[in-house]
């Protein structure tokens, strides 16, 4: 019998209640591995460690932005947009 299977008899909330747990213990370690294991490694990235760098040496609040007009936002797209246009890139042979 399928957890499914039990899901569909009435009366029975157990099983459903074990399947809500597990999909959201799996959302919860989700999000603890991107933000413990893959958030890290993608800032060590060399296409987004510039980016970083600029944005801790010039102490720019980076959430803000997203709701507010900000004058070193402009400055921080324009480093941006030049760093992904002029990145050196490998030769196709």
């Amino acid at each position: 019998m399928s957890i499914k299977d039990l899901n569909t008899h009435p009366g029975n909330d157990e099983a459903g209640m074990i399947r809500r747990v597990f999909w959201l213990s799996a959302c919860i370690c989700f999000v603890l591995v991107f933000m413990f294991l893959i958030g890290p490694l993608i800032i060590k990235a060399p296409w987004v460690r510039p980016i970083a760098e600029m944005i801790e040496e010039q102490d720019i609040e980076a959430n803000m932005f997203f709701y507010t007009e900000v004058e070193e936002f402009s400055d921080a797209d324009s480093f941006f947009r030049d760093t992904m246009k002029y990145t050196p890139r490998k030769e196709n042979r």
